[in-house]
């Protein structure tokens, strides 16, 4: 099994297609990534990730894993708008 890499609280990442999401750490295990408009309206993450993890969006496998996130060296309390 390969551990997965450890994301910041609140840390702000993009994926390769230019989409930014905020990544908090699931009460289980992995992460939760919320896109910058669900985390200001309280809303449900896009993607959850597995102990391996590979992001999943509706509980169904994508081809993304958390070795594809670009930390961009922000967190949500640095930009709340995450522009």
């Amino acid at each position: 099994m390969v551990k997965m890499q450890r994301l910041r609280e609140r840390g702000i990442y993009e994926l390769p297609n230019g989409k930014r999401y905020i990544a908090v750490a699931a009460l289980r295990s992995g992460y939760c990534l919320y896109t910058p408009l669900a985390w200001e309206q309280y809303g449900l993450p896009d993607y959850e990730t597995d102990d391996a993890g590979q992001l999943f969006n509706n509980d169904q496998p994508t081809h993304w894993h958390i070795a594809d996130l670009i930390d961009t060296g922000r967190v949500v309390d640095d930009v709340m708008a995450c522009e």
